[in-house]
């Protein structure tokens, strides 16, 4: 290498740098998975039904809960998905859980109220 002044180094390390990726691995997450027992299969799940889930029945500390953004992020680095429009499905193990009509209707409820409450909190942060 060449006889290189203090600045020229400086500036090579600055263009090497690259941006740092956040990379979720939340351990709460990581919990729930293995005491569900939650393992991959062929049955697809849509994610609101598995966030409604882990949100409202698995009986977790619900001060430490991940929000869903979180939660995707360190979910989808276990589990294979994939997309159907504009619904994400994982594909999970049929022991998980039954996806019965009465488990969808509560879970679309809940994934309603939650997008509205963080509409609403949005649109009042905007407005501070």
């Amino acid at each position: 290498m060449a006889n290189l002044t203090v600045e020229e180094l400086l500036a090579k390390v600055a263009e090497g740098k690259k941006p740092n990726r956040r990379i979720e691995n939340n351990s709460n997450v990581k919990r729930f998975i293995e005491e569900c027992n939650i393992q991959s299969g062929t049955k697809a799940y849509p994610t609101f039904v598995i966030f409604w889930y882990y949100r409202t029945i698995w009986k977790g500390d619900r001060h430490s809960k991940a929000n869903k953004i979180v939660f995707f992020r360190t979910f989808s680095k276990t589990f294979p998905s994939y997309r159907h429009g504009k619904q994400r499905f994982y594909l999970l193990s049929e022991d998980f859980l039954q996806l019965t009509e009465d488990v969808l209707q509560k879970a679309d409820i809940y994934e309603r109220q939650h997008v509205q409450s963080t509409k609403k909190s949005k649109k009042a942060q905007a407005e501070i």
